[in-house]
């Protein structure tokens, strides 16, 4: 409660290793693995977010054919990946960028979640996303320079320091050259700086104008951010269009002789002004945005969650992890929508499944059986999704 009354929002911080034992932990080896695996997927064509910078120029990392600039498993660390992009590549100034990287280790995932949610029961579930970064290289200046990202930033370092310099919003408003700068000393003194090593977190609030700075050394930092905005609005309007385009139309010929009289009366913008009135009471549009907010909600605003698991049909009992949550809402022809862990299915509408939700919920214990019709498949469901832990049947 202290943090989110003194700092959230408000104020950069440093976190000391006391403050920050609620805070996840996830070591440098941990964090190798899930990069590389985001890498990999980026370079069979997935649609990862992986910027490499050097000298402050960002590589077409595909079209450039600069894949091997990319940690890979044969260097077995990151200390081994940077001896390598130093002492074979010759890149002493380079910057590696990497989103999203939790989808490719979901037990990490799951001690994010689960430390968050102290934080998530005082300011909220993000409405519009929660992600996680890794920053690392030798950097001396994020490459891109004085930023700002609207989101409330925690940075972890987990090998060499992290150096943050924080500029308030209205001064960087008020100094249109700050913005994008990658030289900026004229401006030190209107500025913060911040450093934390291994084991400390740094913490800044949405408005503030942010730049990395270091001596060269060597650093890895992760991060994970909570958006600010509204992302259900992004989701109705994306639901909508998707209506739109799927709702048969005909372009109608217009003389050039016509087009004033066109331009007078607009009922071909009437017509399509209409047709949207029409589409946004549309009970499909309702169901999209109902799926896509007990989704985002169910994993606790995180938009990629890791993949689904394989389940085999074990018998035994299950009970909810302690960083899930299970919603659930009725749909239409007597179906109900059960989400967990940033999934989604759906079950027939049966007083029994809401009992047994009700009772995952509630941190009860329910057996597993394949032949227990609704149910079954909805726990089956949450097993995929990772939110259920099963005890095995000892029988």
């Amino acid at each position: 409660m202290d943090f989110a009354e003194l700092y959230w929002e408000h104020q950069a911080v440093l976190l000391g290793e006391e403050q920050a034992k609620a805070l996840p932990r996830v070591s440098v080896d941990e964090l190798f693995g899930a990069v590389v695996s985001c890498c990999e997927d980026f370079c069979r064509g997935g649609r990862q977010k992986v910027r490499f910078y050097s000298d402050d120029q960002e590589l077409d990392l595909l079209g450039g054919g600069h894949q091997r600039l990319l940690p890979a498993r044969r260097d077995g660390s990151f200390a081994a990946y940077n001896a390598r992009l130093m002492d074979l590549e010759g890149l002493p100034n380079y910057a590696l960028v990497v989103a999203d990287w939790h989808q490719f280790n979901r037990a990490l995932w799951e001690r994010i979640l689960s430390a968050v949610q102290g934080l998530a029961a005082v300011v909220g579930i993000s409405h519009a996303r929660m992600d996680t970064q890794v920053f690392l290289g030798t950097y001396k200046t994020t490459p891109f320079g004085v930023h700002v990202d609207r989101t409330s930033g925690f940075h972890f370092p987990v090998a060499g320091t992290k150096t943050m310099r924080f500029w308030p919003d209205r001064f960087a408003q008020a100094t249109p050259e700050l913005r994008g700068a990658l030289r900026y000393e004229r401006y030190l003194e209107q500025s913060t700086a911040l450093s934390a090593r291994p084991g400390q977190v740094l913490y800044w609030p949405s408005s503030d104008w942010h730049v990395a700075e270091s001596d060269g050394e060597f650093s890895v930092t992760w991060g994970f951010g909570y958006w600010l905005g509204d992302g259900m609005t992004s989701l109705a309007l994306e639901a909508l269009a998707q209506l739109l385009m799927e709702t048969p139309g005909r372009c109608r010929a217009v003389p050039r002789s016509a087009l004033v009289e066109e331009a007078r009366e607009l009922r071909e913008v009437d017509t399509l002004v209409d047709k949207l009135a029409r589409l946004s009471a549309d009970p499909r549009l309702r169901a999209a945005v109902a799926r896509g907010w007990l989704e985002h909600f169910s994993a606790c605003g995180y938009l990629r969650p890791p993949p689904l698991l394989e389940h085999g049909g074990a018998a035994g009992a299950v009970t909810l992890k302690s960083m899930y949550n299970l919603l659930a809402a009725p749909e239409a022809g007597g179906a109900m929508r059960v989400a967990a862990g940033g999934y989604s299915t759906t079950v027939a509408d049966e007083p029994a499944v809401w009992d047994a939700i009700a009772v995952l919920n509630a941190g009860g214990e329910l057996p597993v059986r394949a032949d227990d019709g609704a149910v079954g498949r909805m726990i089956d469901f949450c097993l995929r999704a990772g939110a259920l832990q099963l005890r095995p049947d000892q029988t």
